[in-house]
């Protein structure tokens, strides 16, 4: 006859022990809030698919109406909330709230994310791009040469002149691309 394993609060041998991998994960501030992947909002769900406790109620009214109609052996969830008893009525009018819900939270995210995206891809005028470009070029073209002139001013060396070599190949491909660039204007 097996001997029943009571939990008295103390860790046996035989039960699952703590681990440092275990304590880290549930430690760990970023594996904890990851953020909710249908409305962005701070997820407590620990599974795969992290949803947000607003989010995770919707989802469970859908999938209780889904299996209450597929028990009973009624139509599926669709648009029609019509339904033959009372129960059933309430579980498709729930679900359908739920839809509307979670499509509505589902549609402002993608429009935030939409907006942010046109925010960024804004058109901007090609000579104010190549003006900036310029001088991000010349601000590298002068750094270089500060290091070329520093270098220039320390002792001889193979170390040494091969790091002038690489610096006046850099010069060269950063006055070329301001060349380019100036050509263009």
């Amino acid at each position: 006859m097996g001997r029943a394993q009571l939990h008295t609060g103390n860790p046996s041998a035989s039960g699952p022990r703590a681990t440092k991998a275990s304590r880290d994960r549930f430690l760990d501030p970023r594996l904890k809030s990851s953020p909710c992947t249908w409305c962005g909002g701070k997820s407590t769900s620990k599974s795969a698919a992290r949803r947000c406790k607003r989010c995770r109620k919707l989802e469970l009214i859908i999938e209780s109406a889904s299996r209450f109609m597929s028990a009973n052996g009624l139509r599926g969830l669709d648009r029609s909330t019509a339904g033959g008893s009372g129960v059933e009525q309430k579980h498709r009018s729930e679900a359908a709230r739920a839809k509307k819900t979670v499509n509505g939270i589902k549609r402002e995210r993608l429009s935030k994310s939409a907006a942010t995206k046109a925010r960024r891809n804004v058109a901007v005028d090609p000579i104010v791009k190549i003006t900036k470009q310029i001088s991000d070029l010349q601000l590298a073209l002068t750094r270089v040469e500060r290091k070329i002139t520093d270098l220039e001013a320390s002792e001889p060396g193979t170390v040494r002149d091969r790091q002038l070599d690489v610096l006046r190949s850099r010069r060269a491909g950063f006055e070329l691309g301001i060349a380019r660039r100036r050509a263009k204007l």
